[in-house]
């Protein structure tokens, strides 16, 4: 029987993704030998033209976000010629860290990089540069541009949400194709299955909003609880709470819950019912402004992983960058 045909092709990343899937081991070599890889660059020395040359890959797998013309075109190439499209991480689905740069615009990122240089670059003769693709006015969504099949959040997806990828893999060498969109990982928030959850959710409440160097954190009560922002009440449960176990606050890396359209507004709306609750009458409007101003880079945090894919940039945010 012939070896159905695998694809992995990048976008903006930064080399995690690649990390956590070889850092399943042994599970993936079984499930690789099953495969011929006709592109991974991680892997094996390939070259983008012998990516146009395949005229037919069975899984196709992008990871990272796009951030310039080239990726906008890899992508679309990809899922020309692919049977079934992954659509692997955080950046890759929402845009991901890279999505921040929306707040600048590409002319503003281009400024920061040029003038953070460490090296003088006044007596060094430069040689002529290739020309680079066109970068785009911000990093963005593969979903802005294609429509994959399956869906592995996570900055970088956990053990368990690539290990169900393996298992649809292992499928599909045996002949067994995934139907429909499917979005792997659990769909509920992760305070669902958070070991710090109080008994009673609707009694959380937060007397005041603290940094993690600020308090020394009890190890087995909610964050909220103790002031500190988590953004588990609106984050997809696609981990095994690795952060949340090492004493650390959700950062919200999976992306939304089922049914949450953007992360920010929605934590936001969490916070305004959990803030200052036994205290509000007293604080009135002004005093509860004063303490959410204690929540640094609002928009860096509630927005970290999803800006792009947000209602903010949907509503032209980006109109007002750098001002």
């Amino acid at each position: 029987m012939k070896r159905p045909k695998l694809a992995i092709v990048y976008g903006a990343i930064c080399g995690g993704c690649d990390v956590a899937l070889v850092n399943l081991g042994e599970k993936l070599t079984t499930i690789l030998e099953k495969y011929d890889i006709v592109y991974w660059p991680a892997v094996v020395d390939f070259r983008r033209d012998e990516l146009k040359r395949i005229s037919e890959v069975d899984i196709g797998i992008y990871m990272g976000a796009l951030v310039s013309s080239e990726d906008i075109e890899l992508a679309k190439l990809l899922r020309s010629r692919s049977k079934i499209l992954v659509a692997y991480g955080t950046c890759t689905i929402y845009g991901g860290i890279p999505g921040l740069s929306a707040l600048l615009g590409a002319k503003r990122v281009l400024e920061e990089v040029r003038f953070t240089l460490t090296t003088s670059l006044e007596e060094v003769e430069l040689p002529k540069l290739a020309k680079l693709p066109e970068l785009l006015e911000s990093a963005t969504s593969i979903l802005k541009v294609v429509e994959p099949n399956i869906f592995a959040p996570g900055c970088p997806p956990s053990d368990s949400v690539n290990e169900a990828l393996l298992e649809v893999l292992s499928d599909y060498a045996r002949g067994i194709k995934p139907k429909g969109r499917i979005f792997l990982g659990e769909p509920t928030p992760l305070c669902n299955k958070c070991t710090r959850k109080p008994t009673d959710t609707s009694k959380i409440s937060m007397s005041k909003i603290r940094r993690l160097h600020e308090l020394k954190l009890i190890e087995d009560k909610c964050f909220l609880e103790q002031g500190v922002l988590c953004m588990g009440p609106v984050t997809r449960a696609a981990c095994d709470l690795p952060c949340i176990k090492n004493n650390l606050p959700c950062v919200g890396c999976n992306g939304p819950a089922l049914d949450i359209d953007d992360m920010g507004l929605e934590m936001l709306s969490a916070l305004s019912s959990l803030l200052l609750v036994e205290e509000e009458r007293e604080l009135l409007e002004e005093g509860l402004v004063k303490e959410m101003d204690r929540l640094v880079d609002l928009i860096g945090t509630l927005y970290r992983y999803t800006l792009p894919s947000s209602l903010l940039i949907k509503l032209k945010l980006g109109d007002h960058r750098g001002e």
